[in-house]
């Protein structure tokens, strides 16, 4: 489980932070963070540290990362000056982290990761919430045309639908969720319109497909990528 990350960021392609990457995230994912900039929050899987400078950009001052991964911590750390990465596992992390965070991200991690070992790190992100704490998810989506994403990179293990990660994340305590589709992020003309021909056009030709050939909609989201929002109650 471990050894597939330990070299990621030397064989993986977007081993650098963009503009676009804090750009995609600030569009797609701010507008779930808590108003206050001083919540506690942990990103689980960080990574190089791309998030944690996106965050660090909105005026977030109490967040922390966590990566298995020593390259990736050394890169965030000595590239892009981060202080708040460390190499850890989130098992290990969260065992003793009670009511302790008010956010946890779990971003482009969660299809990455053996089952028995992601339902029990999501009871542990479970209790490592305070009450009304936000739990931020993104995975490939599994109804993608072609699913790009879940093929796109031989580590991952599954893809996702509104349905399996409902089934997932109440298996490991969760009951408030929510999932959202992340249409193309709009950063130049081209990319606007994608997003315009998205929404008009092929979004209704793909709910159109799935109502004929499944009698449903299916949840309705087919974006490449999907976003899921679980609070601890």
């Amino acid at each position: 489980r471990k050894t597939a990350f330990l070299r990621y960021v030397t064989w993986q392609e977007e081993s650098v932070l963009t503009e676009w990457c804090i750009g995609y995230f600030i569009a797609n994912i701010s507008q779930h963070l808590p108003k206050d900039k001083h919540v506690r929050m942990l990103e689980i899987g960080c990574g190089y540290g791309r998030n944690l400078k996106a965050l660090q950009k909105l005026g977030f001052c109490n967040v922390r990362g966590i990566d298995i991964s020593g390259e990736q911590v050394e890169y965030a750390t000595r590239i892009l000056g981060l202080n708040n990465v460390t190499v850890e596992d989130a098992i290990d992390c969260l065992a003793d982290a009670k009511d302790t965070y008010d956010v946890i991200l779990l971003l482009d991690v969660l299809e990455h990761l053996e089952l028995d070992y992601s339902v029990k790190l999501i009871g542990l992100i479970k209790s490592g919430l305070k009450p009304g704490g936000v739990f931020i998810i993104q995975v490939p989506n599994g109804l993608a045309p072609l699913m790009p994403n879940r093929y796109g990179d031989i580590t991952h293990l599954r893809a996702y639908t509104t349905h399996s990660m409902d089934q997932h994340l109440r298996l490991g305590g969760f009951t408030e969720i929510r999932n959202y589709e992340l249409p193309p992020h709009v950063h130049g003309m081209t990319s606007l319109i994608r997003r315009i021909l998205w929404a008009a056009t092929i979004k209704p030709l793909i709910a159109v497909l799935m109502l004929v050939a499944n009698g449903s909609v299916l949840g309705g989201i087919y974006t490449a990528n999907m976003l899921t929002i679980a609070r601890r109650e």
